[in-house]
């Protein structure tokens, strides 16, 4: 009897085996609906969490199947972070020897430094070879686009982009890659516009042409809250921000190391010396540091600022003082021979 019962055992074990033998290696897996479709591994993360990825996106009816074929496989020591091109109707041996091989593709990451010009982004994408120039060509001339992005023009992609770190993947387009920086700005001002503390009412919009003023005055994370407190004072005044980094966008040669009398007279909208109010539109991509500090700006009476020799800025209540301020700074560009 105690015989018959291991002969019972040992061929229910066999056909649970052989069964999951079949289902592993012959039965399809996968249900991309049809088609392709390609996923997106990061980095350490494990089978496990795979598993259960594909489960809830109901990509795999049993994540069990899986984890054995993995585990037979190797896959659940070889997994690498990539982009992976699943196939319909792929078997859990299929799935899981593509997770165990070389088969993907390697992100790239794309590094936007903040208040990096526009221009700059689709330069660097040139160097990385992103993309190519009749791709950038065909962007601009694209309406539906700057549309669906929430943009009326090409030119409104200057402060558009947020910089940051951002996971490119071969054979990813113009379109795509810019909207990510596209999204990213729109998504972080939906989220912090609302807690604004600003004492003067500007649009989403205006605060990011602020901030990439902040942007081009300072790099000092703990200087910017005041600079754009100068600002908004100049603003609540009705007093012109007379902002050096637009003079610097404005001039027809580009950006020099001093700033001369002669070039603040330069005609352009942009030229907040002799326009008042904010710009037209920003003068680069501000990172999250200088739109905060528009956001939350530092409460003062400061009007005036000025760099100093020794970093950063000296800050002024009244014009007198901004002067003397002024003053020390042109003597030490002079003692330096900055031109």
């Amino acid at each position: 009897m105690r015989i018959r019962k291991d002969l019972l055992l040992a061929a229910f074990l066999f056909v649970v085996i052989l069964v999951t033998g079949i289902s592993i290696f012959f039965s399809p897996a996968l249900d991309t609906g049809g088609g392709e479709v390609k996923i997106i591994v990061r980095k350490g993360e494990t089978i496990s969490q795979l598993a259960s990825d594909l489960s809830k996106d109901k990509m795999i009816g049993s994540e069990t199947l899986f984890r054995i074929a993995c585990f037979i496989t190797g896959a659940d020591s070889r997994l690498k972070a990539g982009r992976y091109t699943l196939q319909h109707e792929m078997s859990y041996a299929a799935l899981a020897s593509l997770f165990a091989s070389d088969n993907y593709e390697k992100a790239v990451v794309f590094d936007l430094y903040n208040g990096i010009p526009v221009k700059a982004v689709f330069n660097k994408l040139l160097m990385m070879k992103l993309t190519d120039s009749s791709e950038i060509r065909s962007l601009f001339s694209d309406s539906l686009f700057f549309a669906s992005a929430g943009l009326k023009f090409p030119s409104d992609l200057e402060g558009a982009v947020l910089p940051g770190s951002y996971i490119i993947y071969p054979g990813e387009n113009l379109r795509d890659i810019i909207r990510k920086g596209i999204d990213s700005m729109n998504n972080f001002m939906a989220v912090n516009y609302k807690n604004a503390k600003m004492p003067v009412n500007l649009t989403p919009y205006q605060v990011v042409i602020l901030a990439s003023i902040v942007q081009g005055e300072t790099n000092l994370k703990r200087e910017m809250p005041a600079v754009a407190g100068v600002y908004l004072n100049r603003l609540k005044k009705g007093i012109k921000l007379e902002a050096d980094p637009t003079v610097q966008y404005a001039l027809p040669g580009g950006k020099k190391k001093r700033l001369y009398f002669s070039d603040l007279l330069t005609d352009s909208p942009y030229n907040t010396y002799r326009y008042s109010g904010l710009p037209p539109g920003p003068i680069n991509n501000p990172g999250r540091d200088a739109i905060l500090s528009v956001l939350n700006p530092d409460s003062h009476n400061y009007l005036f600022f000025c760099a100093s020799p020794t970093g950063g800025h000296k800050f002024a209540e009244t014009y007198e003082d901004h002067l003397k301020n002024a003053k020390e700074y042109q003597a030490w560009l002079d003692s330096k021979n900055i031109k």
